[in-house]
């Protein structure tokens, strides 16, 4: 065939369903209920994640635990497949246990530690149909059978140690050192048949199976000010991104395309083969910084926190061994193939938040927050774009606190939605041809929408 190059080619095009979103999840009790707006405010010891300099000031809790308990989320893509044909993806989880425990020093010093779980997803998407399609070309559609399966597992612990220091009775400092632990397994697989009958001797099919595994540890700092007063306060943090500790992955592709037209044609295959294991791994995180305060009028307590996360530019989140591969007279190297790419763009996030205090042990608090898609539009990766989505997403928060006995008690509600218009399809099986067996003539025409919804237990002890 004369288009081999062709299927080559398709193979750098994948990418992988996954969130760009740096604002996905919030962490702690009322900081989440508050959707995050907490970087100038102490109402817990989960704002240390936020600015560590808060910490000193948290003098009537020492242990905040929190969970998201049970989350849902669903992903539809329109015409993802065919014009007219979706795919669904959803992800049903109880999200892990987060912990601060806080402990008083001598000299207005304050020690914490925090155990997050900042990432916790598995989407799945997979899909088979049959359809009548002219993959010859030749007006004689033939039945033409395919299969679909993408699974994205990714997870990612935070675990860190934070000193803040009271300046005085206003004002204070704080340093938050996190180890962050990230772990991602994803796997594509995408067949493709077309039969016609005895006479014509016609079978086309080809088979595309792709794994992408990888886990690494890296040091986070965060540094952070805080200055309190009787109606306001205010703060301001930095997150700096240092090293990488340890890292491990690999990556393995497999394409196979077999071709038979008639039998006084020639037949074809082509067979690639790729694997390359203990690779050096590295996913990078945004410098940030970030500014908010609070307002108390009356019975209501007012929030706003703003962060912006700085440009990350292109680069291998995978080390690999880019050897030259041929097949066939085409020559390819191995990263376009086997290879990981990302990047980040400039973005920032806002959040504001209310809280309303009903009675002397119960309050009522509601937040908004958006969180921008930082992947940029242009990016276009070589191999597969480990993370990369097409939304942004907005996420409002609600809850309410009772304090029983010495136990701050906390209750929420999280929803978040997102949407994003003329994408290119995954593919297109009903206009599949020879030349393009794989895919298909893709279109800009697959709308997608996210959603997703989630309820938020804590304690403050």
């Amino acid at each position: 065939m004369k288009n081999k190059l062709t299927f080559f080619l398709m193979l750098v095009c994948l990418k992988m369903q996954a969130q760009q979103n740096y604002w996905n999840r919030q962490y702690g009790n009322l900081s989440s209920m508050l959707a995050g707006a907490v970087v100038g405010s102490n109402i817990e010891n989960a704002s240390i994640y936020y600015n560590p300099g808060t910490l000193g000031f948290a003098d009537s809790i020492k242990v905040t635990v929190s969970s998201g308990l049970y989350e849902f989320t669903a992903q539809r893509f329109t015409n993802g497949v065919n014009s007219g044909q979706n795919l669904i993806a959803t992800d049903v989880k109880r999200f892990p246990l987060s912990i601060f425990p806080t402990f008083k020093l001598k000299n207005n010093t304050t020690l914490g530690f925090i155990y997050v779980p900042r990432l916790y997803s598995n989407t799945i998407v997979n899909d088979v149909q049959q359809n009548r399609v002219d993959v010859l070309q030749n007006n004689k559609p033939v039945p033409f059978y395919t299969s679909f399966d993408i699974s994205n597992y990714e997870s990612e612990w935070w675990y860190g140690v934070s000193f803040s220091k009271k300046l005085d009775k206003r004002s204070g400092i704080g340093i938050t050192g996190f180890v962050s632990y990230r772990n991602q397994n994803f796997r594509y697989q995408y067949a493709a048949d077309a039969w016609v009958d005895t006479i014509n001797n016609t079978y086309m099919n080809t088979l595309m199976q792709r794994q992408i595994k990888y886990y690494c540890y890296k040091t986070i700092f965060k540094i952070g000010y805080f200055n309190k007063h009787d109606k306001y306060a205010w703060g301001c943090a930095a997150t700096i991104p240092a090293f990488a500790v340890y890292s491990n992955g690999k990556t393995s592709t497999r394409f196979w395309f077999n071709n038979f037209i008639e039998a006084d044609s020639t037949s074809e295959q082509t067979f690639i083969a790729e694997q390359q294991i203990n690779l050096k791994a590295d996913f990078k995180y945004p410098i940030t910084i970030s500014a908010g305060g609070q307002l108390v009028k009356g019975k209501c307590t007012y929030y706003l926190t703003a962060e912006s996360f700085f440009e990350i530019a292109p680069y291998d989140v995978l080390e690999i061994n880019n050897r030259i591969i041929e097949i066939n007279g085409v020559t390819i190297n191995a990263n376009k193939i086997a290879g990981a790419q990302t990047a980040s763009k400039f973005i920032t996030n806002v959040a504001v938040a209310m809280q309303y205090r009903y009675k002397p042990k119960q309050t009522i608090a509601i937040g908004l927050a958006t969180d921008f898609n930082s992947l940029p539009e242009n990016f276009f990766a070589e191999g597969s774009n480990v993370n990369s989505s097409n939304w942004n997403l907005y996420h409002l928060t609600l809850g309410f606190d009772v304090d029983i006995k010495k136990v701050k008690v906390s209750v929420g509600l999280k929803c978040s939605y997102g949407a994003s218009k003329n994408n290119l399809q995954f593919v297109d099986i009903s206009t599949a041809h020879a030349g393009n067996l794989l895919y298909g003539n893709r279109k800009y025409i697959s709308n997608y929408n996210n959603i997703h919804g989630g309820i938020i237990l804590g304690l403050n002890f």
